[in-house]
């Protein structure tokens, strides 16, 4: 039986990229500086070119977040 959610899932950066409409450079300075979702490992390996993936529950959480800023400066 599976019992993975939606908001159990990892996507990857094009999928990221779509639903925040940022840059691959964008997600990657937000991450670094603490303002995006850090990713997960999906892999062992240290290279620079290991899979890695975000959960979409904090993809959309960080979504839901730039929301409600907004309309906190409009009010």
């Amino acid at each position: 039986m599976d019992t993975t959610t939606p908001t159990d899932t990892l996507i990857r950066l094009p999928e990221v990229m779509a639903l925040t409409g940022l840059s691959r450079t964008s997600i990657y300075r937000r991450v670094k500086d603490g303002m995006f979702p850090k990713s997960v490992s999906l892999s062992e390996s240290n290279a620079r070119s290991a899979p890695i993936a975000w959960s979409l529950a904090e993809v959309k959480a960080w979504i839901e977040e730039r929301k409600n800023a907004r309309t906190a400066a409009v009010a």
